[in-house]
């Protein structure tokens, strides 16, 4: 692994998550044995929204069953296992994180997704697929941490069909104002990598995209945030980010992410792309 993605897996790839979390869902009274998808959800989705809002943006999307969809940033495959599940989408999961695609595709098998999802490690800005792979292509907070975008852009537009959909759901400059850190996705600047939403915009149009949909969701955002650090007091919300990211400071981290939405520094962006048919 170069540095970059040397420092990602520090942040993120903790060894024995899968032990981690499934001692957390033991504790709450779960079944590791008749595991479901409702089970793990307190766990998989923590992205702003959670689970309803990863149903929301496959609406959006149009996913349906049979469509080919690729996850990017799929962390430990908890909207992966929402598309296979419930959209009857196949799902194809690509984390950089090791540590991250060893437990989406534990628990997959646990739930009996394992036929309509699978996970890949490997980098966004080199995507292991062929061109034109893929009916959709879906982000959820996780370009934060990826470098080099106009490079990732076009690799998603690269593995995407003439027709096909683009799905982001992430975080995105709002002004100069400077972002306090640590933040849920970052301890400091060194893999931090958020990009104004107007470059974006600006970005996706020159790739080739065709813009569909866009939403500020922030006042959405910070209201959620508030929630949870509000929630975090019971130790719960706490000790699930803790494990994914191995940082115990979760109300803080929350925190500043919450400031900066209200500060201006930062916007939650939900939107959707088309690439032209020929």
């Amino acid at each position: 692994m170069n540095n970059y993605e040397t420092s990602i897996n520090k942040h993120y790839g903790k060894a024995g998550l899968f032990e981690r979390i499934t001692g957390m869902l033991t504790d709450a009274g779960a079944d590791l044995d008749a595991l479901t998808c409702d089970d793990l959800t307190a766990y998989d989705e923590l992205h702003i929204g959670g689970r309803g809002e990863t149903r929301n943006m496959a609406k959006l999307a149009g996913i349906t069953e049979g469509k080919e969809v690729l996850d990017v940033g799929s962390g430990i495959g908890g909207p992966a296992r929402t598309l296979a599940g419930e959209f009857g989408a196949k799902v194809s999961g690509l984390d950089i994180t090791e540590e991250f695609c060893r437990t989406a595709s534990a628990f997959t098998e646990r739930v009996g997704l394992a036929d309509k999802a699978s996970f890949h490690c490997g980098s966004a800005l080199e995507m292991p697929f062929e061109d034109e792979s893929f009916d959709v292509v879906w982000t959820q907070f996780a370009a934060m941490n990826i470098p080099e975008r106009s490079k990732m852009y076009r690799e998603m537009f690269r593995v995407l069909r003439p027709g096909g959909t683009l799905a982001i759901h992430e975080i995105m400059g709002a002004s100069d104002t400077p972002l306090k850190f640590p933040v849920l996705w970052a301890g400091d600047e060194s893999i931090s990598f958020v990009r104004p939403a107007t470059w974006v915009r600006k970005e996706l149009a020159e790739v080739g995209f065709t813009e569909k949909f866009w939403n500020d969701m922030t006042d959405f955002s910070i209201r959620w945030f508030e929630k949870k650090v509000e929630v975090s007091g019971d130790g719960k919300v706490a000790s699930v980010s803790t494990a994914l990211s191995g940082e115990s400071n979760f109300s803080e981290r929350a925190g500043n992410v919450t400031q900066g939405l209200r500060d201006g520094a930062i916007t939650v962006i939900q939107t959707i792309w088309e690439k032209p048919t020929r």
